[in-house]
């Protein structure tokens, strides 16, 4: 295995000593009968890590070759970004009829290397994830890291609307890329509506980390918002100050009689 790429010793050390404060909490809440789902056991430093899944008792192998990319592995796996909590699962259900037999189809817009589409995967066994990513880089780490999953992949960009988009690289690492319409840009896009056309099973989940672009999907044709249970969305305002980039999903939100949590860097509308 090769070390993660960037790593000074001191950050090496310290992700060393992160590792063993992991192995520390997880045993720590086990006794407390807090005993969390995974456990990343490999050493931050190394650029495939191992994650042990204490409900199925099973050891997974992921690749994240920079820094950021394991961080996002941490974020997922081990602080749970996109956990689901049982209360809200049996509202959702209920109040859409779901069975736990049921095919569903998850959206993942702005699938990065596949990581979030792995813990859907892992949590949803019966679902059909989609991912749309618009770096081809991130998407071949993406396919790797969810091998054997129910998974299909879209290169490209999503959008309101069909037309096409340049990738925009800002300079702050791989899982911050944006996008810029285009007419003769080098991405397609792709609307909701028409992944939804594609893949027949019901919609249960959409999750949104589309650094920014959230204001250009929310601006117009939305009717797709109240086909999904369950939303997942990272807001930008933060990155993009002074744009009122939220507006549109806040306007489209605010209409519907929906739950509004936000937890971590996550709003769960259901």
């Amino acid at each position: 295995m090769r070390r993660i790429e960037n790593r000074s010793i001191f950050g090496c050390s310290k992700q060393i000593i992160h590792t063993v404060i992991r192995y520390f909490s997880f045993a720590l809440k086990t006794a407390r009968k807090q005993k969390p789902r995974f456990l990343i056991i490999s050493f931050g430093i190394m650029r495939t890590q191992y994650i042990f899944d204490s409900e199925n008792f099973n050891l997974i192998r992921v690749t994240t070759p920079t820094l950021q990319d394991f961080g996002i592995l941490l974020q997922i796996f081990h602080f749970e970004f996109y956990k689901i909590e049982n209360s809200w699962k049996t509202i959702i259900e209920k109040i859409h009829g779901i069975s736990n037999n049921q095919e569903i189809t998850i959206l993942d817009l702005g699938a990065n290397i596949g990581l979030s589409a792995l813990y859907f995967s892992l949590t949803f066994p019966k679902a059909t994830i989609v991912l749309v990513e618009i770096s081809q880089r991130n998407i071949t780490l993406a396919k790797e890291n969810t091998l054997g999953r129910h998974c299909v992949y879209l290169y490209g960009a999503i959008s309101n609307k069909k037309t096409r988009a340049n990738l925009v690289d800002p300079g702050l690492g791989p899982d911050a890329f944006r996008v810029e319409l285009s007419s003769d840009g080098s991405l397609d896009t792709f609307t909701v509506a028409e992944i939804l056309n594609d893949f027949k099973s019901n919609p249960y989940l959409i999750k949104i980390d589309i650094e920014g672009s959230e204001s250009m999907l929310f601006e117009s044709h939305t009717e797709w918002i109240d086909k999904f249970p369950l939303i997942i969305i990272e807001l930008h305002d933060w990155l993009l100050l002074n744009q009122s980039n939220s507006h549109n999903f806040l306007t489209q939100i605010s209409k519907r009689n929906r739950n509004f949590i936000y937890r971590n860097e996550n709003i769960f509308s259901f």
